[in-house]
């Protein structure tokens, strides 16, 4: 039976893997906001602004919706892992991908001193804005 651990990648080998060429890393991040028009319930806000300001270096955004096309826009990836800034998000996405979430997220990354940078990269999607 697999253990919970086999799908956390830790911030120790994600520094050490970063720069491998078949490896990407996929910030997921969404926001509920109460809705702008008034109405009742929520909106569901990507957080494409939050990773534009800060993100571990090489990491690309993508709504969970619109993973396959980030993933083609970088070409073929042995190893995909996901991040949120506290992972839960990224837990999500990678049980729906197969793939690995970064433990603790990025709030994790920060706190064991990882680079943070505001670099766009090319692979990433624009995501859209949908009401909940």
């Amino acid at each position: 039976m697999p253990t919970r651990d086999q799908y956390l990648a830790t911030t120790e080998w994600l520094a050490a893997n970063l720069t491998q060429p078949n490896l990407r890393v996929l910030e997921c991040t969404v926001f509920l906001r109460p809705r702008e028009d008034g109405k009742p319930g929520y909106a569901v806000v990507p957080g494409r602004e939050e990773w534009a300001a800060g993100h571990i270096p090489g990491a690309g955004f993508a709504v969970r919706a619109r993973v396959a096309e980030a993933l083609a826009a970088g070409g073929p990836a042995a190893k995909l892992i996901f991040t949120a800034p506290d992972g839960v998000l990224a837990k999500l996405a990678a049980a729906e991908a197969g793939a690995l979430a970064l433990g603790g997220g990025t709030a994790a990354w920060r706190a064991a001193g990882g680079e943070i940078t505001s670099r766009p990269i090319r692979w990433s999607t624009r995501a859209r804005r949908s009401g909940a």
